[in-house]
This record gives structure tokens, C-alpha cells and sequence, in this order.
């Protein structure tokens, strides 16, 4: 018997994408442990709901290769131009984070 196991590599659920200028929440459904893009910069991320859970790093364009993982401790995120800010949740379930912020 042969089982294959996948892993999902990407968001569940893009609910609500990034704001084009200005204010606004992204709302992203993250399956455990799949590194996942979330917004490209400019974008200044304020808060991040529930935020439990979850490591953040920043790419060039991509959430592959290595990158250097960090907690989020519940402070703000500059996404500069030219990177792309990946999370990863640790939950064993799919959860749903809102990432608040602003768009430049």
C-alpha cells in the first residue's frame, strides 16, 4: 500500500486581498506549517489578528529557500519595495489571520 501525504504549499483561502493605496485589512485562511505569501511592499503592517501562532519572514518574491523565520510579537511590519512578507502558522488547523495596515 502506497499513501502519499501533500503538503500545501500556498493560503487556503485568499478572503480579502491587499489594499491598492491606503488603509486596509488582508485577510488570509493559512494551512499549518505552508509558508505563505501575504502582501509584496510597500506595505506597513499595524497589526496582525489573532497574530497567535505565527512566524513571520521577509522574501525577495517568493516564500521559498531560506529565509529566516521570526515571531510576531505583536509590533508592526515594514514590508519595503522589492520584499514579500511569508507567514506560517503553527496551528494544526487552518486559521484565519487579518493583516492591518497601509498601502503605499
Amino acid at each position: 500500500m502506497r499513501i502519499a501525504l501533500a503538503i500545501v504549499a500556498a493560503a487556503v483561502g485568499m478572503n480579502v486581498p491587499a489594499p491598492v493605496h491606503g488603509p486596509g485589512t488582508i485577510v488570509v485562511t493559512l494551512a499549518p506549517n505552508a509558508p505563505t505569501k501575504i502582501v509584496d511592499g510597500p506595505f506597513a503592517v499595524s497589526s496582525i489578528n489573532p497574530g497567535s501562532r505565527l512566524v513571520l519572514a521577509m522574501g525577495s518574491t517568493t516564500c521559498s529557500g531560506q529565509l529566516v523565520w521570526f515571531e510576531y510579537s505583536g509590533g508592526g511590519v515594514a514590508v519595503g519595495a522589492g520584499q514579500t512578507l511569508c507567514a506560517r502558522s503553527s496551528a494544526h488547523e487552518p486559521t484565519t489571520h487579518g493583516f492591518s495596515g497601509h498601502s503605499e
